[in-house]
């Protein structure tokens, strides 16, 4: 089978984060202080296969705490860029940050 794996922090999807300290998704669609929780969350909500890398921090910002990290497994072949948008998407929405 075909399958990739790419890494999520959830530094990805934070809004407090400017985008050279690890952010990859535009303003509008980053939420404050995700949490690893909240990225499982939706990770299950989409049908996504994960596994979950505790007690590791990201290291643009290492002098934060760190909640680790999820390893997505997907059979389909799409972009990383891609799967961010549509988590980041799919957070807002269950934060309810539809501006």
């Amino acid at each position: 089978m075909n399958e990739k794996q790419y890494i999520l922090w959830p530094e990805y999807f934070d809004r407090n984060l400017p985008r050279r300290l690890g952010r990859r998704v535009p303003l509008e669609l980053a939420v404050p202080s995700p949490t690893i929780k909240e990225l499982i969350k939706v990770c299950e909500e989409l049908g996504l296969e994960y596994e979950h890398v505790s007690d590791k921090k990201y290291p643009r910002v290492w002098y934060r705490s760190g909640e680790g990290y999820l390893i997505v497994k997907l059979r389909d072949n799409i972009p990383k860029q891609k799967l961010v948008r549509l988590i980041a998407e799919k957070l807002a929405l269950l934060r309810g940050h539809t501006e």
